[in-house]
């Protein structure tokens, strides 16, 4: 993509972000959301700050267990920093989550002096089985049919199969064999070269993982375990603001929301993301000002972790350059 198509693509991204921000607070009393954060139990919001931090461990532990199925070790806390930088470069960057990916995969590599490929596929498996593991929770409110799945009215039969089928499209990539089988007939068809390498670090990376399934079964309940943790997260900063909703209410909206942001039309999902929680609490019998108010609060959290990514993106150049001139 050229320069100028991804400054377009980047200031149409910060137009539709800062457009959706606006809309909502033209929906909900702004002085009532700050009065219920100023006015919020900030030892329920320090508790907040915590597991949401707990929650993006748990994401790097799963990273961690991907990348020794492919017979490759790393520190957990490690991974923890390079997830942060991740973020802060998803946020500020034109392509959204796949940049800070991309951000991600290279520091690793350089920090490891080995192939990029290599961690770039880790994290795109990271990825797929972070989605996979939401969806796999989703599943669980359309199997049951609970009043929550109402809200989307006749297609709610449409948006359940589609989340069952990329729960087991998720898994059954990741973990099956046929995978890389696919990847390898695709291989001799194509004749660029480049692609056709890129395409055998994949399938050398798929079949690892399909050969350690074990790792791969503890990274997904790391994965759950990371998901059920954010839902906790959201919940305690919605009671810090006096938010009358339960758990389930909670965790649907959070899955819904998180779905969403996948779809890049926003700076790291922001924007959407606040806007479809509100949207869905509301719809399930939140005050708007509530749920904004939480929402809110989970959005100063996120930039502000997003900011602590920054500035150790910032710290680790300063290293680099000292032993660069040293």
């Amino acid at each position: 993509m050229s320069t100028t198509k991804q400054k377009i693509l980047y200031f149409s991204k910060v137009f539709i972000t800062i457009g959706l921000l606006f809309f909502l607070a033209s929906k909900i009393d702004i002085k009532e959301v700050s009065n219920s954060i100023s006015g919020g139990d900030k030892r329920l919001i320090i508790l907040g700050a915590f597991t949401m931090i707990t929650a993006w461990f748990l994401s790097a532990v799963r990273w961690q267990k991907i990348l020794s199925s492919m017979g490759i070790k790393e520190k957990a806390m490690t991974l923890f920093g390079y997830n942060l930088i991740a973020i802060f470069y998803g946020t500020i960057l034109p392509g959204g989550k796949l940049s800070g990916d991309l951000a991600c995969a290279y520091r690793f590599s350089k920090k490891t002096k080995t192939e990029t490929s290599n961690y770039f596929l880790s994290v795109i498996i990271d990825r797929m089985l972070g989605v996979a593991g939401l969806f796999l929770v989703l599943c669980l409110f359309f199997l049951f049919d609970t009043n929550y799945i109402d809200i989307f009215g006749v297609s709610k039969i449409f948006i359940g199969l589609f989340v069952f089928f990329a729960a087991i499209v998720g898994f059954s990539i990741i973990l099956s064999q046929r995978s890389y089988m696919v990847i390898n007939f695709f291989e001799q068809k194509i004749s660029i070269n480049h692609i056709k390498i890129f395409l055998s670090k994949v399938k050398e990376g798929l079949k690892k993982t399909s050969e350690n399934k074990n790792q791969i079964w503890i990274a997904t309940l790391f994965s759950l375990g990371s998901t059920i943790m954010s839902i906790v997260t959201l919940f305690i900063l919605g009671k810090s603001v006096s938010l009358e909703v339960g758990i389930f209410t909670i965790a649907f909206s959070y899955l819904i929301s998180t779905a969403l942001i996948f779809i890049p039309v926003t700076l790291g999902g922001i924007g959407l993301r606040e806007g479809s929680t509100v949207y869905i609490l509301t719809a399930l019998g939140a005050t708007s000002e509530k749920a904004a108010a939480t929402a809110s609060l989970a959005l100063i959290l996120f930039t502000t972790y997003s900011l602590l990514g920054g500035l150790l993106e910032a710290y680790i150049r300063i290293q680099e350059k000292k032993k660069t001139y040293a």
